[in-house]
Protein backbone atom coordinates (compact mmCIF):
# COMPACT_ATOMS: atom_id res chain seq x y z
CA UNK A 1 0.00 0.00 0.00
CA UNK A 2 2.95 2.30 0.86
CA UNK A 3 4.37 2.75 -2.35
CA UNK A 4 1.11 2.81 -4.72
CA UNK A 5 -0.08 5.99 -2.21
CA UNK A 6 3.23 7.58 -3.08
CA UNK A 7 3.17 6.58 -6.53
CA UNK A 8 0.00 8.90 -6.76
CA UNK A 9 1.48 12.20 -5.30
CA UNK A 10 2.01 14.37 -7.88
CA UNK A 11 5.55 15.75 -6.64
CA UNK A 12 6.53 11.98 -7.80
CA UNK A 13 5.30 11.82 -10.78
CA UNK A 14 6.25 15.89 -11.44
CA UNK A 15 9.88 14.91 -10.48
CA UNK A 16 10.05 11.77 -12.81
CA UNK A 17 8.90 13.75 -15.76
CA UNK A 18 11.59 16.33 -15.07
CA UNK A 19 14.24 13.81 -14.71
CA UNK A 20 13.08 12.14 -18.07
CA UNK A 21 13.06 15.58 -19.80
CA UNK A 22 16.60 16.14 -19.28
CA UNK A 23 16.94 12.78 -20.97
CA UNK A 24 15.63 13.78 -23.95
CA UNK A 25 17.42 16.88 -24.42
CA UNK A 26 20.42 14.84 -24.16
CA UNK A 27 19.01 12.65 -26.55
CA UNK A 28 18.30 15.69 -29.10
CA UNK A 29 21.36 17.34 -28.20
CA UNK A 30 23.13 13.65 -29.12
CA UNK A 31 20.98 14.00 -32.28
CA UNK A 32 22.64 16.97 -33.10
CA UNK A 33 26.06 16.30 -32.66
CA UNK A 34 25.57 13.66 -34.94
CA UNK A 35 24.67 15.40 -37.97
CA UNK A 36 24.34 14.54 -41.39
CA UNK A 37 20.46 14.08 -41.48
CA UNK A 38 18.08 15.87 -39.92
CA UNK A 39 17.85 15.73 -36.16
CA UNK A 40 14.02 13.97 -36.01
CA UNK A 41 15.75 11.41 -38.61
CA UNK A 42 19.01 11.29 -36.11
CA UNK A 43 17.24 11.24 -32.92
CA UNK A 44 14.67 8.04 -34.35
CA UNK A 45 18.25 6.35 -35.42
CA UNK A 46 19.26 7.10 -31.80
CA UNK A 47 16.05 5.95 -30.55
CA UNK A 48 15.82 2.74 -32.43
CA UNK A 49 19.29 1.66 -31.50
CA UNK A 50 18.80 2.03 -28.24
CA UNK A 51 15.74 -0.15 -27.74
CA UNK A 52 17.72 -2.82 -30.11
CA UNK A 53 20.22 -3.29 -27.52
CA UNK A 54 18.23 -4.23 -25.09
CA UNK A 55 17.52 -7.52 -23.48
CA UNK A 56 14.37 -8.13 -22.00
CA UNK A 57 14.74 -7.71 -18.12
CA UNK A 58 11.89 -9.73 -16.46
CA UNK A 59 11.81 -7.90 -12.59
CA UNK A 60 9.34 -5.73 -12.15
CA UNK A 61 10.80 -2.66 -11.78
CA UNK A 62 12.67 -2.79 -15.66
CA UNK A 63 8.95 -0.81 -17.06
CA UNK A 64 9.69 -1.98 -20.59
CA UNK A 65 9.05 -0.04 -23.20
CA UNK A 66 8.03 -2.19 -26.61
CA UNK A 67 8.84 0.09 -28.66
CA UNK A 68 10.34 3.12 -30.03
CA UNK A 69 7.03 4.54 -29.75
CA UNK A 70 6.42 3.51 -26.71
CA UNK A 71 9.67 4.97 -25.38
CA UNK A 72 8.89 8.33 -27.19
CA UNK A 73 5.22 8.45 -25.35
CA UNK A 74 7.82 8.36 -22.39
CA UNK A 75 9.93 10.84 -22.95
CA UNK A 76 6.81 13.15 -23.37
CA UNK A 77 6.43 12.41 -19.87
CA UNK A 78 3.32 9.55 -20.97
CA UNK A 79 3.20 6.89 -19.01
CA UNK A 80 3.56 5.17 -15.13
CA UNK A 81 6.39 5.99 -12.47
CA UNK A 82 7.89 2.83 -13.53
CA UNK A 83 7.70 3.17 -16.73
CA UNK A 84 9.16 7.00 -16.57
CA UNK A 85 11.82 6.00 -14.03
CA UNK A 86 13.45 3.11 -16.89
CA UNK A 87 13.44 5.03 -19.32
CA UNK A 88 15.93 7.87 -17.05
CA UNK A 89 17.72 4.33 -16.21
CA UNK A 90 17.95 2.80 -19.59
CA UNK A 91 19.06 6.77 -21.16
CA UNK A 92 22.02 6.64 -18.47
CA UNK A 93 23.19 3.61 -18.88
CA UNK A 94 22.58 2.23 -22.19
CA UNK A 95 23.34 5.84 -23.70
CA UNK A 96 24.96 8.16 -22.18
CA UNK A 97 27.34 6.45 -20.01
CA UNK A 98 28.64 4.18 -23.31
CA UNK A 99 28.78 7.86 -24.82
CA UNK A 100 31.15 9.15 -22.56
CA UNK A 101 33.63 6.35 -22.21
CA UNK A 102 34.28 5.83 -25.86
CA UNK A 103 34.55 9.86 -26.41
CA UNK A 104 35.61 11.49 -23.17
CA UNK A 105 35.90 14.65 -21.72
CA UNK A 106 36.30 16.66 -24.72
CA UNK A 107 33.89 14.25 -26.73
CA UNK A 108 30.84 15.13 -29.06
CA UNK A 109 29.11 13.62 -26.41
CA UNK A 110 30.28 14.91 -23.45
CA UNK A 111 29.15 18.58 -25.08
CA UNK A 112 25.96 17.25 -25.68
CA UNK A 113 25.70 16.37 -22.04
CA UNK A 114 26.95 19.64 -21.06
CA UNK A 115 23.91 21.63 -23.60
CA UNK A 116 21.60 19.32 -21.72
CA UNK A 117 22.29 20.58 -18.17
CA UNK A 118 24.00 17.12 -17.11
CA UNK A 119 26.30 16.94 -14.60
CA UNK A 120 28.99 15.31 -17.37
CA UNK A 121 31.88 16.04 -14.61
CA UNK A 122 30.05 13.30 -12.11
CA UNK A 123 29.78 10.91 -14.96
CA UNK A 124 33.62 10.84 -15.92
CA UNK A 125 34.31 10.69 -12.71
CA UNK A 126 32.30 7.48 -12.24
CA UNK A 127 33.53 6.44 -15.47
CA UNK A 128 37.73 6.82 -14.38
CA UNK A 129 36.96 5.23 -10.88
CA UNK A 130 35.58 2.30 -12.72
CA UNK A 131 38.09 2.26 -14.94
CA UNK A 132 41.21 2.39 -12.73
CA UNK A 133 39.66 -0.82 -11.10
CA UNK A 134 39.74 -2.99 -14.27
CA UNK A 135 42.50 -4.24 -16.45
CA UNK A 136 42.43 -1.92 -19.19
CA UNK A 137 41.83 -4.27 -21.49
CA UNK A 138 38.57 -5.20 -19.85
CA UNK A 139 35.64 -3.69 -21.89
CA UNK A 140 33.49 -1.60 -19.02
CA UNK A 141 29.63 -2.79 -18.77
CA UNK A 142 27.14 0.61 -17.14
CA UNK A 143 26.88 -1.84 -13.47
CA UNK A 144 30.68 -2.02 -13.48
CA UNK A 145 30.97 2.26 -14.31
CA UNK A 146 27.72 3.10 -11.75
CA UNK A 147 29.03 0.09 -8.92
CA UNK A 148 33.02 -0.16 -9.00
CA UNK A 149 34.29 -2.76 -6.90
CA UNK A 150 34.96 -0.19 -3.59
CA UNK A 151 30.98 0.74 -3.81
CA UNK A 152 29.72 0.42 -0.61
CA UNK A 153 26.26 -0.95 -1.77
CA UNK A 154 28.57 -3.82 -3.39
CA UNK A 155 30.24 -5.09 -0.61
CA UNK A 156 26.37 -5.38 1.54
CA UNK A 157 25.11 -7.08 -1.12
CA UNK A 158 27.73 -9.82 -1.30
CA UNK A 159 27.60 -9.75 2.74
CA UNK A 160 23.52 -10.36 2.74
CA UNK A 161 23.16 -12.26 -0.48
CA UNK A 162 24.07 -15.93 -1.56
CA UNK A 163 24.21 -17.48 -4.83
CA UNK A 164 20.66 -17.79 -6.63
CA UNK A 165 18.86 -20.57 -6.96
CA UNK A 166 19.08 -23.10 -9.77
CA UNK A 167 16.05 -21.29 -11.93
CA UNK A 168 15.99 -24.30 -14.04
CA UNK A 169 13.14 -23.63 -16.91
CA UNK A 170 11.36 -20.99 -14.69
CA UNK A 171 14.30 -18.85 -14.86
CA UNK A 172 14.04 -15.29 -17.75
CA UNK A 173 13.74 -16.79 -20.22
CA UNK A 174 10.31 -17.05 -19.52
CA UNK A 175 9.25 -13.20 -19.47
CA UNK A 176 7.31 -12.68 -22.26
CA UNK A 177 5.39 -16.48 -22.91
CA UNK A 178 2.25 -17.25 -21.83
CA UNK A 179 0.92 -17.99 -18.82
CA UNK A 180 -1.08 -20.78 -19.89
CA UNK A 181 2.30 -22.48 -21.07
CA UNK A 182 4.21 -21.40 -17.68
CA UNK A 183 1.54 -23.37 -15.46
CA UNK A 184 1.57 -26.35 -17.59
CA UNK A 185 5.08 -26.50 -17.19
CA UNK A 186 4.38 -26.71 -13.93
CA UNK A 187 5.19 -23.11 -12.66
CA UNK A 188 3.46 -21.57 -10.32
CA UNK A 189 3.06 -17.40 -9.62
CA UNK A 190 3.89 -15.34 -6.43
CA UNK A 191 1.00 -12.93 -5.27
CA UNK A 192 3.18 -10.03 -6.98
CA UNK A 193 3.10 -11.93 -10.11
CA UNK A 194 -0.18 -12.52 -10.17
CA UNK A 195 -1.48 -9.40 -9.38
CA UNK A 196 0.90 -7.62 -12.43
CA UNK A 197 0.03 -7.49 -15.86
CA UNK A 198 2.71 -8.02 -18.77
CA UNK A 199 2.86 -4.97 -21.68
CA UNK A 200 1.80 -7.50 -24.31
CA UNK A 201 -1.35 -8.45 -22.45
CA UNK A 202 -3.27 -10.72 -19.69
CA UNK A 203 -2.43 -13.56 -21.31
CA UNK A 204 1.26 -13.58 -21.05
CA UNK A 205 3.74 -13.78 -18.00
CA UNK A 206 4.72 -10.62 -16.58
CA UNK A 207 7.83 -9.38 -15.00
CA UNK A 208 8.97 -12.12 -12.70
CA UNK A 209 9.44 -11.58 -8.92
CA UNK A 210 13.15 -10.33 -8.24
CA UNK A 211 13.06 -12.63 -5.05
CA UNK A 212 13.03 -15.57 -7.46
CA UNK A 213 16.26 -14.67 -8.75
CA UNK A 214 18.03 -13.64 -5.36
CA UNK A 215 18.41 -16.21 -2.23
CA UNK A 216 19.24 -14.13 1.37
CA UNK A 217 22.00 -15.26 3.80
CA UNK A 218 19.77 -15.10 7.20
CA UNK A 219 22.62 -15.08 9.48
CA UNK A 220 24.25 -11.43 7.68
CA UNK A 221 24.57 -8.49 9.27
CA UNK A 222 21.97 -6.89 6.98
CA UNK A 223 19.21 -9.08 7.75
CA UNK A 224 19.74 -9.50 11.30
CA UNK A 225 19.51 -5.32 11.42
CA UNK A 226 16.22 -5.44 9.55
CA UNK A 227 15.20 -8.41 11.69
CA UNK A 228 16.04 -6.31 14.88
CA UNK A 229 13.66 -3.23 13.37
CA UNK A 230 11.25 -5.93 12.31
CA UNK A 231 11.50 -4.72 8.64
CA UNK A 232 11.51 -7.45 6.35
CA UNK A 233 14.08 -8.43 3.98
CA UNK A 234 12.67 -9.76 -0.08
CA UNK A 235 16.41 -9.24 -2.30
CA UNK A 236 18.85 -7.36 0.08
CA UNK A 237 20.37 -4.25 -0.59
CA UNK A 238 18.87 -2.06 -3.43
CA UNK A 239 21.04 -1.16 -5.96
CA UNK A 240 19.01 -0.13 -8.34
CA UNK A 241 18.09 2.49 -5.37
CA UNK A 242 21.80 3.40 -4.98
CA UNK A 243 21.45 4.17 -9.13
CA UNK A 244 18.91 6.63 -8.57
CA UNK A 245 20.93 8.54 -6.23
CA UNK A 246 23.90 8.65 -8.79
CA UNK A 247 21.17 8.90 -11.29
CA UNK A 248 19.45 11.90 -9.68
CA UNK A 249 23.12 13.50 -9.59
CA UNK A 250 23.68 13.15 -13.04
CA UNK A 251 20.58 14.81 -13.92
CA UNK A 252 21.13 17.66 -12.12
CA UNK A 253 18.48 16.81 -9.00
CA UNK A 254 21.35 15.28 -6.61
CA UNK A 255 19.58 16.35 -3.47
CA UNK A 256 16.23 16.67 -4.24
CA UNK A 257 14.07 15.38 -1.80
CA UNK A 258 11.30 13.81 -4.31
CA UNK A 259 14.07 10.88 -4.74
CA UNK A 260 12.94 9.28 -1.94
CA UNK A 261 9.36 9.10 -2.53
CA UNK A 262 10.13 8.16 -6.11
CA UNK A 263 12.20 5.28 -5.37
CA UNK A 264 8.91 4.08 -2.84
CA UNK A 265 7.11 4.28 -5.44
CA UNK A 266 9.44 2.74 -8.41
CA UNK A 267 10.41 -0.20 -6.24
CA UNK A 268 7.79 -1.09 -3.08
CA UNK A 269 4.67 -1.60 -5.84
CA UNK A 270 6.04 -4.74 -7.64
CA UNK A 271 7.58 -5.94 -4.51
CA UNK A 272 11.44 -5.49 -6.19
CA UNK A 273 12.41 -4.37 -2.06
CA UNK A 274 11.45 -3.67 1.35
CA UNK A 275 11.26 -0.17 2.56
CA UNK A 276 14.00 -0.67 4.72
CA UNK A 277 16.48 -2.02 1.37
CA UNK A 278 15.44 1.29 -0.69
CA UNK A 279 16.14 3.50 2.22
CA UNK A 280 19.69 1.68 2.76
CA UNK A 281 20.26 1.63 -1.52
CA UNK A 282 19.54 5.21 -1.47
CA UNK A 283 22.06 5.57 1.22
CA UNK A 284 24.71 3.67 -1.37
CA UNK A 285 25.32 1.79 1.73
CA UNK A 286 26.57 4.14 3.74
CA UNK A 287 24.09 4.05 6.72
CA UNK A 288 21.13 1.97 7.92
CA UNK A 289 17.55 3.36 8.12
CA UNK A 290 16.57 3.97 11.25
CA UNK A 291 12.89 3.54 12.99
CA UNK A 292 12.02 6.76 12.77
CA UNK A 293 12.77 7.31 8.69
CA UNK A 294 10.85 4.03 8.42
CA UNK A 295 7.94 5.55 10.45
CA UNK A 296 7.97 8.35 8.81
CA UNK A 297 7.57 6.94 5.66
CA UNK A 298 4.76 4.54 6.54
CA UNK A 299 2.68 7.74 8.07
CA UNK A 300 2.44 9.31 4.62
CA UNK A 301 0.63 6.25 2.79
CA UNK A 302 -2.29 7.18 5.87
CA UNK A 303 -1.79 11.23 5.88
CA UNK A 304 -0.81 11.39 1.85
CA UNK A 305 0.86 14.08 0.09
CA UNK A 306 -0.75 17.73 1.55
CA UNK A 307 1.58 16.82 4.89
CA UNK A 308 4.39 15.14 3.28
CA UNK A 309 7.04 18.12 3.58
CA UNK A 310 9.96 15.34 2.40
CA UNK A 311 12.37 16.71 5.47
CA UNK A 312 13.54 13.50 6.30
Amino acid sequence: MLGNRIAQYDSVSAFSIELVEVCKRYLVERANELGGVTRAGKLHQLTQSYLSILRPIPLPFAGRLRNVADLHLALGGSGSIRELQATVWRTICFVLLPDLMAGGARSKPARAARNAGLDCDFCLELIEHAKSKLERSQVLSHREVLCPPSDPIKFWQSEARVGPPDLGRFSRCWSGHRRADFLREGGAFSGVEIALRSPRGEEYVPWLDGARLVCMRPDSVFAKTATALREPVITGPSNTAADMTKFARILGAGGDPRLTPAAIAYLLPTGSHSLFEVLFGLRMGTAFPDIHELAYWRHQAILGESSNDHSV
